[in-house]
């Protein structure tokens, strides 16, 4: 075959592919709704932006790359999108414009050498856009862990400050008041003030001895619901029911998201137990839809300030620091906490957290 009939086989095609674009979009969404692909719930019109670029690669004669493929890596990074789900979406985009293509080429009687070379080029391009999109992708990535990890140490001071140099400055503060009474000669007043004191010491020594088994204790390497169970043996057996839904599925929960789930878990289980005066607090586990759903309820007398159906940790503006690290926590794994509450009516605090 002549060169210039090749060169119109292949421009037909080309044309062909071009007009076809609503159809690719369309396919392309469909196909990964059909796999379940997180990245099936954009809009038609997102799809739109990802496609087009690519295929005016492919309208244009000897183009090997198109222009979006680091923004699109960034913003699945932002999207916390994982990468095996990126990676199948753009086998299915393959998949679907190779489709267009080749009924094209029939359509047209375009030569097969014109056929190969066009799904070689469909080829080139989208592995072009992955190789792309992974460089910002792992820089955003390696700064979310960097601001992870920041978070993660001023919690920790804030813990410090808190609750354990809250509670050293009571005992101090109490050592005070007995050298006052020994002055006074207050014997008795100042024994009493030794009983307190010796329990302020007990309490802040519990606090940093909790927060060191937290920094150095894996408590989720047998899985989160065995941990659940053994913290529930251990603190409040005889008042807080477990119950976990699909337990495959809770099972199967990455490392990294069970183990700061167990802690934001246990915080509200500890506050319940604390706090709630309830003898029955029911922790509910399980995944949906994608999501570890979290559900600890109590029946006792709620906060002393109404929250609204549906607040946030953060809309309760609370300065308790048991729910403030618990909402770092899960904030950190991209989720969110719901706390319900009314006085007299019993808590409710929902933790949802995305899973990849």
């Amino acid at each position: 075959m002549a060169e210039a009939d090749q060169v119109v086989g292949l421009a037909s095609l080309r044309a062909f592919v071009h007009r076809s674009r609503p159809d690719i979009v369309a396919a392309y969404g469909a196909g990964l709704r059909a796999a379940d692909n997180p990245l099936g719930r954009t809009s038609d019109a997102d799809l739109q932006e990802v496609v087009g670029p690519l295929l005016d690669v492919l309208a244009r004669p000897g183009a090997a790359r198109d222009s979006v493929g680091e923004d699109v890596g960034r913003s699945r990074a932002i999207q916390q999108v994982n990468p095996v789900h990126s990676l199948e979406a753009a086998s299915v985009l393959y998949d679907v414009t190779a489709d267009v293509v080749v009924r094209g080429a029939a359509e047209r009687g375009v030569p097969a050498a014109d056929l190969a070379q066009l799904l070689r080029e469909l080829h080139a391009v989208i592995l072009h856009r992955v190789g792309e999109a992974a460089i910002p992708y792992a820089g955003v990535l390696l700064g979310q862990i960097s601001q992870a990890h920041a978070a993660e140490r001023a919690r920790i001071a804030r813990d410090l400050h808190d609750r354990s140099a809250h509670a050293l400055a009571l005992a101090f503060q109490q050592l005070e008041i007995r050298r006052i009474r020994v002055e006074r000669g207050d014997a008795e007043g100042a024994e009493d003030c030794l009983d307190v004191l010796r329990a302020q010491l007990e309490d802040a020594a519990e606090m940093i001895r909790t927060l060191a088994q937290d920094l150095g204790s894996d408590h989720t390497r047998d899985g989160l619901a065995p941990a659940l169970r053994d913290y529930v043996a251990a603190s409040g057996a005889d008042r807080v029911t477990l119950l976990v839904d699909d337990a495959p599925a809770v099972a199967a929960v990455p490392a990294w998201v069970r183990e700061q789930a167990f802690l934001s878990i246990r915080e509200a289980v500890r506050n319940a137990l604390l706090h709630s005066g309830s003898d029955s607090i029911t922790v509910r586990v399980g995944v949906r839809s994608g999501t570890l759903v979290v559900v600890v309820r109590d029946r006792g007398v709620g906060l002393p300030v109404a929250v609204p159906t549906g607040a946030t940790a953060a809309d309760r503006g609370t300065s308790g620091s048991g729910l403030r690290s618990m909402r770092e926590r899960v904030e950190q794994l991209g989720g969110s906490v719901v706390v319900e509450s009314r006085p007299g009516a019993g808590t409710t605090v929902e933790l949802l957290v995305p899973l990849p």
